[in-house]
């Protein structure tokens, strides 16, 4: 390369040097307004979403007391659905074979006591005091009869007949009892 051609790749250079310094300055002076644009940008948002951040606050304050009324119901249908059970528990009625248990129940009961007495095959005596067993279930359940018993108290039925031993109507049947047997054994 001779001094000539240097000298015009220098000038070149200085010329795309002051180019590229009038660029910087270009871009100093635009990244100083982007700066004070930035707070004015920043302010603008703010005022744009400010309503926005309001109606969301007041649709999640609705929402909270939607939610708080939906849970108020739950509960209250909870209370009642408890309710309906126990209810539908309390007032089922034994089953037909739970009745015929029943009193089988009390028939075999009444025959043991008689038996105990020495009249177990007098069945009058027999039909009498478990006639008084099912009276006693009955009270004690609050019914008119057997069928009516709640399914619930099915085994507690079963249990006081099996411990039934009122000595009062068991001494009443076997009075009479040994009537019958008497007034036989006088005919005969």
């Amino acid at each position: 390369m001779t001094g000539l051609e240097i000298r015009d790749q220098g000038s070149e250079v200085m010329d795309q040097g002051s180019g590229i310094r009038d660029q910087v300055t270009e871009l100093t002076e635009v990244t100083a307004e982007l700066q004070v644009d930035e707070g004015a940008v920043a302010g603008i948002v703010r005022e744009m979403i400010a309503p926005v951040m309001e109606t969301i606050g007041k649709l999640l304050r609705q929402n909270a007391e939607a939610i708080e009324q939906i849970a108020c119901a739950e509960q209250a249908m909870s209370r009642r659905l408890d309710e309906l059970e126990k209810r539908i528990r309390l007032e089922t009625p034994v089953s037909a074979a739970q009745e015929k248990y029943i009193a089988e129940a009390a028939r075999r009961r009444a025959k043991e006591l008689m038996e105990q007495r020495g009249f177990g095959d007098d069945r009058k005596s027999v039909t009498k005091l478990a006639g008084a067993m099912r009276r006693a279930v009955l009270v004690r359940c609050g019914v008119g009869s057997l069928r009516e018993v709640p399914r619930y108290e099915y085994d507690t039925a079963l249990r006081q007949i099996a411990m039934w031993n009122d000595l009062v109507a068991v001494r009443d049947a076997a009075k009479e009892a040994r009537e019958r047997a008497d007034g036989l054994q006088t005919v005969s």
